[in-house]
């Protein structure tokens, strides 16, 4: 008679569920604070930590920049269906700053391409962007045809995002905004604690979706948001800042941990018959 045995690398259910309470109880100890606030006057230490700054290759920043938009575009829409129309409103605006930065960063790679030969265009990708369909629905991991495709893109984009902003605001103009990079830090924090409680229950694909979410808006936090020239500026203190890198650690590490699960899962190579 066959057996089917579990290969030893697929992690029990015990260390999973161990791995999952660790991770929530990470966010809710004693001693971390539960809000996040953006400081004044950063010393020169904190200026010359090079891992929180944002890549200089310009494909790799749009991508990034894309990711986070997503991120608040996505949170924005979450705080207009459940009637927070400040809230929205703030992170819609933060979602504008973020097209906007990513629009600078395409004019610059366009002029930077235009300066030499035409063959220094940079082309990425085979698909052409040739109608505001196409760029509409392209997924997160664009693929660009040069510097002149990415502008149009950005563009389109930027113009969605004044659209949005101008149809959601207040009517009331000396309405107080709420604090948007706060309302941003606790969505994320959210998404992680239930990532964690998927994958307590074993729903390891929704919860590497969640943590992957977590982790982009902890991103945009501590990477992207301070280059927006928001105002006031974000600029997070330097235990701040620490806090941000460990907890994108800490859910890097359960977003690949749960992909490993679901993919020993899909492709049970260690399954074995005797």
């Amino acid at each position: 008679m066959k057996n089917i045995q579990k290969s030893p690398s697929i992690s029990a259910p015990m260390a999973i569920d161990r791995a999952a309470v660790d991770f929530v109880g990470s966010f809710e100890s004693p001693g971390n604070r539960s809000s996040i606030r953006s400081g004044t006057s950063p010393s020169s230490a904190d200026l010359v930590d090079i891992t929180d700054q944002p890549s200089v290759n310009p494909l790799t920043r749009l991508q990034s920049l894309i990711r986070c938009a997503r991120a608040t575009t996505e949170l924005a829409n979450e705080k207009l269906k459940a009637e927070k129309q400040l809230e929205a409103f703030s992170t819609q605006l933060v979602c504008l700053a973020i097209w906007k930065q990513a629009l600078h960063i395409c004019y610059d790679w366009a002029a930077s391409a235009t300066g030499g030969s035409p063959s220094s265009d940079v082309i990425v990708g085979d698909e052409a962007l040739n109608s505001s369909a196409n760029i509409a629905h392209m997924s997160e991991e664009v693929d660009f045809q040069g510097a002149a495709a990415a502008c149009s893109m950005m563009e389109y984009e930027f113009l969605t995002a004044v659209e949005h902003a101008e149809k959601h605001a207040p009517s009331d103009v000396n309405a107080e905004m709420p604090d948007a990079m706060e309302a941003i830090f606790q969505e994320a924090l959210v998404l992680g604690r239930k990532g964690a409680v998927a994958e307590l229950m074993g729903n390891m694909k929704d919860a590497a979706s969640l943590y992957s979410k977590s982790a982009t808006l902890l991103y945009f936090l501590l990477v992207e948001a301070k280059s927006l020239g928001l105002n006031p500026p974000f600029l997070p203190s330097s235990s701040d800042r620490h806090r941000l890198r460990r907890y994108i650690d800490m859910l890097t590490l359960r977003q690949n941990q749960c992909n490993a699960e679901t993919m020993a899962l899909q492709h049970p190579e260690g399954l074995q018959s005797v």
